[in-house]
């Protein structure tokens, strides 16, 4: 993670005094990658309903091999995704958004052993 470094100025002027030591530089995101997965989701709501990919049975098992059948598909040459739900997508901006919800599905998991973990401390 890149990290900033404060802009040396005169304690005076505090209008360009900033601190942003340690902080995420959300400027490094390609925003236009990221808005593709949102824009899935997006039809996904309409189809379904929002944040509904959160309750999916076996979800890990289940995006994970949607994941790697885009991936395949990506390595054997075939750029765009023929799922007629979602025009003008490829593959990997499907697998991107699949990603997308194994990492979040992965993340639940850890805050959920943290949880444990200071249950059994108790």
């Amino acid at each position: 993670m890149k990290e900033y470094k404060e802009i040396e100025t005169d304690k005076n002027d505090m209008k360009n005094l900033k601190f942003d030591s340690g902080k995420s530089d959300w400027s490094l995101l390609p925003l236009e990658t990221i808005e593709t997965a949102v824009k899935r989701m997006t039809i996904g709501r309409e189809k379904y309903a929002r944040d509904s990919w959160k309750q999916l049975s076996d979800g890990k098992n289940r995006y994970f091999s949607a994941l790697m059948r885009h991936i395949v598909e990506y390595r054997k040459g075939n750029r765009w995704d023929e799922d007629p739900r979602f025009p003008n997508s490829t593959h990997l901006q499907a697998a991107l958004t699949n990603m997308i919800f194994l990492v979040w599905l992965e993340l639940q998991d850890i805050e959920n052993d943290k949880t444990q973990d200071t249950k059994g401390e108790e």
